[in-house]
């Protein structure tokens, strides 16, 4: 019961990560019949609303179903926060904390000759170019970041999983283990989604060298808060690059 609680507990700390000012804002108002204006006027963020809601009877390890409803009326069709609470419903999420790398899975692995897991080459140069009329950490506008990345050559996995991640992106990210912080500092810098993913993963990369490998991105695809069977089935059966 206690490591439910925790999990429970854990699981409301991720959710509150996806819940920015606005949507607070609009789930206090719903919920004004709950929990009475003066009182909601002192909660300053999700996880004192949400204690506030248990207080009332309204938020519970069993009782999830009216935070559902918040989360799909007030948080502006974003699925994050909606999709953790669903996978914890569903006793899809075994470890804590949330975005814990999975352990214990078996995939085939890269033939001889090819370093840890990418494909075999020279050391890459990776170019991180801002979005005109951004000027992200102070840097010029439009201006190219040369960054030595001496790790395997993965520019074909990221090119697919750049262009076919979609919504899903900030849970792999997350999977792969990239901090919430650089993902929000990349969403901010950057507009396109693609771009986003892009950026996300070429800070991977920039971070791992040497470590970073094929057998971690597929991993991060078939973790339990991603689920994207598909494409870690095609980056490991290398039938990707069949889509180019």
């Amino acid at each position: 019961m206690a490591d439910q609680l925790e999990k429970y507990r854990d699981v409301l700390l991720e959710i509150s990560h996806c819940i920015d000012e606005n949507d607070l804002s609009k789930m206090k108002f719903v919920s004004l019949d709950k929990i009475k204006k003066k009182q909601s006027e002192k909660i300053l963020n999700p996880l004192q609303f949400f204690t506030a809601l248990e207080e009332r009877g309204f938020l519970g390890q069993n009782n999830l179903s009216y935070l559902k409803n918040l989360l799909q009326k007030c948080c502006a069709g974003k699925v994050n926060g909606l999709r953790i609470l669903e996978l914890y419903e569903q006793g899809l999420i075994q470890g804590i904390p949330l975005y814990d790398t999975p352990q214990g899975a078996t995939f085939n692995l890269p033939g001889p000759g090819v370093p840890n897991g990418g494909h075999p080459g020279q050391s890459q140069v990776i170019y991180v170019v801002h979005e005109p009329g951004r000027v992200p950490d102070g840097n010029l506008n439009g201006r190219q970041e040369r960054q030595i990345y001496n790790g395997p050559d993965l520019s074909e996995e990221t090119d697919f999983l750049t262009n076919n991640l979609g919504r899903d992106w900030k849970f792999y990210m997350r999977a792969l283990g990239i901090h919430d912080n650089d993902i929000d500092s990349v969403s901010h810098d950057y507009t396109s989604m693609r771009e986003r993913i892009r950026q996300c993963l070429l800070l991977w990369q920039q971070e791992q060298q040497q470590n970073a490998n094929r057998i971690k991105l597929i991993n991060a695809c078939k973790h339990s808060s991603v689920r994207r069977m598909d494409l870690a089935c095609k980056i490991e059966d290398g039938s990707f690059r069949n889509e180019r």
